[in-house]
């Protein structure tokens, strides 16, 4: 029964990504459809067949005892169900709502001209502010012979760490910035909607910049940071330039995922032992690393067990989280238990670490089966607005309203395994993260001071402001 529901639920899956990709030609619905099913669907076939012929279950027993024991019961067959509802809502909502290919407003020029030292300087400021923040307690884990991820993993444990919000922040700024900036450079002279200057020392200042803060976060073991700077890269790439070179996107997104492996192998390394042919790395350390990763099984258990355990409703208890959440801390207004902490203390999770809930869990929580449909349907519609806006990009619009519907669409895609794996709490950090960063940072780089005009000519984008 359980092998048929994921036959089904993964054939259907497909077919409305065909139908998705075939009226919008995008890219970005395909990958983001991909991240849902991995993270909702995937895991249950590596379970299912585990549970059947009795196989090892290494890569995610502890859960079971951390978490909660899996059966193949109704209780797991209602649960996929639900995720695959929830995917197929998402989809349908999309197809009904995008206009094909053929309704949208193609322009033939860029309707962005950035500064690319805007953005060079963006990365090198936040990636040297974010070195400055945590510089201490890598010297701390340098002088104990520790793994710098592990000894900063501690100190968040105990909260020992000041600033460290502001850190991370940081980083994440300084590789997306870098990420937008080398995808927009890489998309040729003649891009669809960012273009930007064509000097070659610019490539080599990325590179420099990008390569040094992409080992930075694998000592800090930053995984989700580096994956969504280089999907964003490749997908605003392929997006942006009139006739992307897919061999070479290829070969860089299979470089950057083996790259991704090693980050568990570094992370795990005392900074001693990366000198010389002291860290002795394969490269079947990373394709181990990738294999064995347990990332589809902590949110795929989550709806199992608040169904197991008959978690009560909470009603809309995640809006009133998400709502006090705008309150800065320092008016002492006290937030109510979000969606994952309500989860987590009612499944009685083993303290001392962090866990996964997924979107249709959450949603589950708030409002039961039609609130799983409900975050289906806001999804999907919000989605499918973007990329509306993002499909009649015009360049008579004034610059931010430019700058959101060329990027902004691409960001939240590429954006879904952060959706993915959170509440409906994840919406504030949608609209901060995946639309307003990314979005202002596009429209930093827009405009380009000049200090006297004259003797400094335009670009022939007519459309790019000079302050």
């Amino acid at each position: 029964m359980f092998v048929l529901l994921l036959g089904v639920a993964t054939a259907a899956v497909l077919t409305l990504t065909l139908l998705v990709w075939w009226r919008t030609r995008s890219i970005c619905f395909p990958i983001g459809f991909a991240a849902l099913y991995f993270w909702s669907l995937h895991g249950g076939w590596l379970l299912v067949r585990d549970i059947a012929v009795n196989a090892q279950r290494t890569r995610y027993e502890y859960l079971f005892t951390k978490l909660f024991p899996i059966q193949l019961d109704l209780n797991y067959a209602l649960m996929l169900v639900l995720y695959a509802g929830f995917i197929l809502l998402i989809q349908g909502t999309v197809l009904f709502l995008t206009p094909s290919e053929d309704a949208t407003q193609r322009k033939s020029e860029p309707v962005l001209y950035i500064a690319h030292t805007t953005l060079l300087l963006i990365t090198l400021l936040c990636g040297a502010g974010s070195y400055i923040l945590i510089r201490p307690y890598l010297m701390q884990a340098l002088a104990l012979n520790l793994p710098v991820y592990g000894t900063i993993s501690s100190q968040m444990i105990t909260s020992a760490i000041p600033f460290y919000t502001v850190h991370q922040l940081l980083i994440g700024i300084a590789l997306l910035a870098g990420a937008i900036g080398l995808a927009s450079y890489a998309s040729g002279s003649r891009p669809r909607y960012v273009s930007g200057g064509r000097s070659r020392w610019l490539l080599v200042a990325y590179m420099i910049i990008l390569l040094t803060l992409a080992g930075f976060s694998s000592l800090l073991g930053k995984k989700h940071e580096l994956f969504f700077a280089l999907l964003t890269g490749v997908v605003w790439y392929l997006t942006n330039s009139r006739t992307p070179r897919r061999l070479m996107v290829m070969a860089i997104g299979g470089l950057g995922l083996l790259a991704l492996g090693f980050v568990d192998v570094i992370r795990a390394v005392p900074l001693t032992g990366l000198r010389g042919d002291g860290a002795g790395f394969k490269l079947t350390d990373a394709v181990t690393a990738l294999v064995s990763s347990n990332e589809a099984f902590g949110g795929h258990f989550s709806l199992y067990g608040v169904l197991q355990q008959d978690l009560p409703l909470t009603y809309g208890a995640s809006f009133v989280s998400l709502a006090s959440s705008a309150i800065p801390r320092a008016f002492g207004v006290p937030r109510p238990q979000d969606s994952y902490g309500y989860y987590a203390q009612g499944v009685q999770a083993m303290e001392g670490q962090q866990y996964s809930i997924l979107h249709t869990t959450g949603w589950y929580l708030n409002f039961g089966v039609p609130g799983v449909a409900l975050g289906a349907v806001l999804l999907g519609a919000l989605w499918a607005w973007l990329y509306r806006q993002y499909a009649g990009t015009n360049p008579r619009r004034f610059l931010p309203g430019r700058a959101a519907a060329a990027l902004a669409f691409c960001t939240f895609s590429v954006g879904i395994p952060k959706i993915i794996r959170a509440g409906p709490e994840a919406y504030k950090g949608v609209v901060i993260e995946l639309l307003l960063l990314p979005v202002g940072l596009l429209l930093l780089a827009s405009y380009r001071i000049s200090i006297h005009p004259r003797h400094h000519p335009e670009p022939t984008d007519q459309h790019a402001p000079t302050l």
